[in-house]
C-alpha cells in the first residue's frame, strides 16, 4: 500500500520558520559564495532540519533550463 504524501516544505516555509528573508535561506541551502551572518545560517539550517526540508531537484532543473538551451542561429 502506497504512504501519504507529506506536505511540500518549500524555502519560502524555511525561511519564515527561521525569521529571516528567502533569499537569506536559498544563499545558506544552496551553497553561495556569500557570506551570512553565522546566527542566520544557524536559524535556516535548523529550520529546514526541523521542517524535513529537502531541494527540489526538477525545480532547480526548471529554473536552470533556460541556461540550457543554444540560442538560434541568426
Amino acid at each position: 500500500m502506497p504512504h501519504a504524501a507529506r506536505p511540500t516544505v518549500t524555502l519560502h516555509d524555511v525561511a519564515a520558520a527561521a525569521g529571516v528573508s528567502v533569499s537569506t535561506a536559498s544563499r545558506v541551502l544552496g551553497g553561495s559564495a556569500r557570506k551570512v551572518a553565522p546566527e542566520y545560517e544557524a536559524r535556516v539550517l535548523a529550520a529546514a532540519t526541523a521542517l524535513k526540508y529537502t531541494v527540489d531537484a526538477s525545480a532547480g532543473a526548471m529554473r536552470r533550463a533556460g541556461d540550457s538551451i543554444p540560442k538560434k542561429a541568426g
